[in-house]
């Protein structure tokens, strides 16, 4: 996998939208790459801003599908991004806390050991999601997590961000 020109490769989905359709996809120009890039979420946006600000010189929107075994059977995943900043190359997910379960954790953990093969880092971008306030309005929220997704189903306590 390290030397298939995954650079140069297009997003394996679509981001189109339709009527009826719970998610909002589209694209995000970005800045440092001078293109647009697709997202599925707003979480996906926020991400997207954060790599352009921190200058990210190439990011590709699920940039190939991951076929893997394990002991149940098989299984596949899409990443949601493999970005290049000037750290290294990052392959990133994006999911809300509260939403993993133990299969998406699996596949965090295929992703994360062809990261590792491929010489990249990996990490689950993960955010509490937005709550509903008296008046209907959404709240961000107050506190964000990163999983430890080493063992599916181990999800560790949150911790709180200074602030």
């Amino acid at each position: 996998m390290a030397r298939v020109p995954v650079l140069s490769s297009r997003p394996m989905r679509g981001f189109t939208w339709r009527a009826k359709q719970r998610h909002r996809p589209g694209l995000e120009v970005m800045a440092s790459t001078g293109r647009g890039h697709g997202f599925e979420s707003l979480e996906e946006v926020r991400l997207l801003v954060a790599l352009d600000l921190v200058g990210a010189s190439e990011v590709l929107s699920q940039p190939f599908r991951l076929d893997f075994t394990h002991k149940g059977g098989s299984s596949w995943h899409i990443p949601d991004y493999l970005a290049v900043i000037s750290d290294g190359t990052w392959l990133l997910d994006v999911r809300p806390m509260g939403l993993i379960k133990d299969e998406d954790a699996l596949k965090y953990a295929a992703a994360r050991e062809v990261a590792a093969a491929c010489g990249w880092r990996y990490r689950v971008r993960q955010r509490r999601p937005l709550r509903r306030g008296r008046q209907g309005g959404r709240h961000p929220p107050h506190e964000e997590t990163e999983p430890d997704l080493r063992a599916p189903g181990h999800h560790p306590p949150p911790r709180k961000m200074a602030g």
